[in-house]
């Protein structure tokens, strides 16, 4: 099948976005044999040992560290030693991480270290992500003007309370109330 430029694909464009692709499951060895004729294309792979995770750190640090939220993500993520290597599992825990940091009023929160080293001859993989949440915002002072309903209304409809720690959900519910 021609390119949207016209040209056919390469044979070594093919066996190279293949190799890609596996990688993402951890096999990055793998062996690649591509047979073509005038009408066919066909694909041989021997898939080779899969990487596995090695040594795992998974950190947080700052004012989140002690935070449920963050210990769940911590506690529970996927990359555990021995399992197979999933470049997608580590991508959805470094978001998790950003995006709790987010939702919880983290907003200078960045990771110090985020390593993913291969050994491709050991077939192993080490991570070590580090994550600082730094200091958590609060709400400072909430003021209501320009709306017709009393204060005292306006008041009882607002779930965010002067000094409490910024939370989305919370914002969310006020907006929804």
């Amino acid at each position: 099948q021609p390119s949207i430029f016209g040209f056919a694909p390469s044979q070594e464009l093919v066996v190279r976005k293949a190799k890609l692709a596996l990688k993402v499951f951890g096999y990055y060895r793998p062996t690649i044999n591509l047979d073509v004729s005038e009408t066919d294309w066909i694909m041989t792979v021997s898939l080779g040992s899969q990487v596995t995770w090695n040594q795992v750190k998974v950190e947080v640090l700052g004012d989140g560290a002690e935070l449920t939220a963050f210990k769940k993500i911590v506690a529970n993520h996927p990359l555990k030693t021995s399992k197979p290597i999933n470049h997608e599992h580590y991508q959805k825990l470094k978001k998790s991480l950003e995006i709790k940091a987010s939702e919880l009023g983290f907003f200078k929160a960045s990771f110090l270290e985020q390593k993913l080293l291969i050994n491709t001859d050991k077939h192993t993989a080490d991570v070590r992500l580090i994550f600082d949440t730094k200091q958590r915002y609060l709400f400072r002072q909430l003021s209501l003007s320009g709306s017709a309903l009393s204060d005292e209304f306006l008041a009882s409809l607002i779930l965010i309370k002067e000094q409490s720690p910024y939370l989305q959900s919370a914002i969310s519910k006020t907006h929804q109330a």
